[in-house]
């Protein structure tokens, strides 16, 4: 029984390492762009597992396109302030208002530690994180 117990214990201790096992982010390369990607406007794109599916309140993308991962990955938007509501492993996950300007780049990036995932928006033309905090995985462990 004992040695039940401590083999028991040993695959938990083990798994339990596994799940906090940091999934960094990577890039895409090509995007399901909304709009086009030319053109005036701000380009956003999201890093590998985001999909965005609503801007503004507006649905981008149908319940069937979110659930089979054919939501948009890179969008064209106006200038201006804009929120959107993404998902990631089929949560969604609320984007609050960012000043997107006209020319510039963005992208949604994200860190993923066991079940839980931190996410920023950065402006890559400029090199400054516009929504959220850029966190390294010892900050997001922290938390």
């Amino acid at each position: 029984m004992k040695l039940i117990f401590a083999a028991i214990l040993a695959s938990t201790i083990l798994l339990s390492g596994c799940a906090i096992k940091p999934i960094p982010s990577q890039p895409r390369d090509s995007y399901n762009w909304y709009g086009s990607e030319q053109g005036e406007g701000a380009a956003v794109k999201t890093v590998r597992g985001i999909k965005v599916w609503s801007v503004d309140g507006q649905r981008i993308a149908s319940i069937l396109e979110v659930m089979t991962g054919k939501a948009f990955d890179a969008l064209k938007l106006a200038p201006g302030r804009h929120s959107m509501i993404a998902t990631v492993d089929g949560r969604d996950m609320k984007i609050g208002a960012v000043n997107y300007e006209a020319g510039h780049e963005y992208l949604i990036d994200m860190l993923k530690v066991g079940d839980r995932t931190y996410y920023w928006v950065e402006d890559t033309t400029s090199g400054q994180v516009v929504y959220g905090k850029k966190k390294t995985v010892e900050e997001f462990l922290k938390d």
